[in-house]
């Protein structure tokens, strides 16, 4: 896309605020998803992966009239199958494919649907407080923050994907800003933080983090009729 939107939120604060049953863009309460998807349960532990957030991207970005919704387990932690092995290690392989990328959805889902069969799913127990979210409009290509559009900000290496199935383009679709917190209802459970070896705080102990802290880079696929999404996280 031509221009870069930051995501910020509407209001000053996490939660406090119903959830608008129409909202298309937010931040943990209740996922808007199609009615027949079913809420995703975790590969490894058997738990239901947690809601973080879903972007209902413009009418200016390529994906218009989509919306990407992204689950991630926080009952287990397993470095092997923190999201795609091939975004950690193999991604200068010469091909990228569509069921590689799907059966690496183990502790972590993405459900791409289109925006106008999304439904509040009342089915879903929220773990992360609500907040909604608002595109700004920046100038800054390569802003650091979480955005859609505009170039990437690698905190590494650059990467440059390969086409999935050797024919399908992968476009940068956005960024979740590294050390991205999200504060949870207090009925939430405490995520796992076995990894961590420093003393954990109460902010820590009281919100999860997508994909344990990492900035996390979202490509998805250009002219294929079942669109699909490729996560790279750097720290």
């Amino acid at each position: 896309m031509s221009c870069t939107l930051l995501m910020v939120p509407r209001v000053t604060f996490f939660g406090g605020k119903k959830q608008f049953v129409k909202d298309k863009t937010f931040i943990g309460g209740k996922p808007r998803i199609p009615i027949d998807v079913e809420l995703p349960i975790c590969q490894l532990c058997g738990e239901q992966l947690t809601f973080f957030l879903q972007i209902g991207f413009p009418e200016e970005h390529v994906w218009r009239g989509r919306t990407l919704a992204v689950f991630s387990c926080t009952a287990t932690w397993d470095t092997e199958h923190t999201v795609s092995p091939l975004a950690r290690e193999d991604w200068r392989k010469p091909c990228l494919t569509s069921k590689d990328l799907k059966n690496s959805q183990q502790d972590h889902r993405f459900i791409i649907f289109r925006t106008d069969q999304g439904v509040l799913r009342e089915d879903y127990e929220e773990k992360i407080r609500y907040c909604s979210l608002k595109y700004k409009r920046i100038a800054d290509m390569g802003h650091p923050g979480t955005k859609i559009g505009g170039y990437p900000h690698w905190l590494g290496d650059a990467v440059k994907l390969a086409k999935l199935d050797g024919k399908w383009p992968m476009q940068f679709l956005g960024q979740i800003a590294v050390d991205s917190y999200f504060p949870l209802v207090p009925t939430a459970p405490s995520r796992a933080f076995e990894f961590r070896k420093l003393p954990v705080t109460e902010k820590f102990r009281r919100s999860y983090s997508l994909f344990y802290d990492n900035q996390c880079y979202f490509f998805g696929s250009v002219g294929r009729d079942e669109p699909i999404v490729y996560c790279i996280i750097q720290h």
